[in-house]
């Protein structure tokens, strides 16, 4: 049994020993907690109410803001996950990129752990 540093997220069974798929580096651990943070609505989780950043009411707007919601996940990385550091976010919706479907936005996170730089990792998200 090889133990791990995390929780993977979503939530996984692992086979080789009937627990939760576990992460097994401090890079795949950030990924997972980040991609935690982006899939949390706020006012969702228990005792952090501000936690999370899923763009779902942004969504429903007239017009989605991607530089606001760029700004809010700035700024939720540096509350919640301040050993992450953000390298670049690109945001893309259905009227901007015909293969996406309708009503979709597409979020590509790449980022680094803020005391090892030259490490970086990228996290790409659907929501609609």
């Amino acid at each position: 049994m090889t133990s791990g540093i995390g929780i993977s997220s979503p939530l996984e069974r692992d086979p080789s020993d009937g627990f939760f798929k576990a992460t097994k580096t401090s890079l795949e651990t950030a990924r997972s907690n980040l991609r935690n943070l982006l899939l949390t609505v706020k006012g969702e989780r228990l005792m952090q109410p501000r936690f999370g950043v899923h763009p779902r009411r942004m969504l429903f707007e007239n017009r989605f803001d991607a530089e606001a919601y760029k700004a809010e996940l700035a700024m939720q990385v540096a509350t919640y996950l301040p050993y992450i550091s953000i390298k670049e976010i690109a945001i893309t919706t259905s009227e901007e990129d015909e293969s996406l479907s309708p009503h979709v936005v597409k979020i590509k996170i790449w980022f680094s752990l803020r005391d090892y730089d030259d490490i970086d990792d990228f996290l790409t998200l659907l929501y609609g």
